[in-house]
């Protein structure tokens, strides 16, 4: 269930000023595969919305692109 919370949470600020477990819960919702390394888990997220651009418009993602959305 906490998964499933997880996959539904609106995401806000900037997606560069997370921390490690935000951007984890992030790749979850995503359904990317997990890795330990910040900077893999980040690179990862950014890959994904670079290969699919509407996400960022998507009012679950777009607070990690726009910050001033206050969703």
């Amino acid at each position: 269930q906490a998964e499933q919370e997880r996959s539904q949470a609106t995401f806000t600020s900037a997606i560069k000023t997370k921390k490690l477990e935000e951007l984890r819960d992030i790749a979850a919702a995503l359904q990317l595969p997990e890795t330990k390394l910040k900077a893999e888990v980040f690179q990862r997220i950014l890959q994904h919305f670079d290969g699919n651009p509407d996400l960022k418009k998507n009012p679950w993602y777009e607070g990690l692109f726009n910050p001033t959305c206050s969703r």
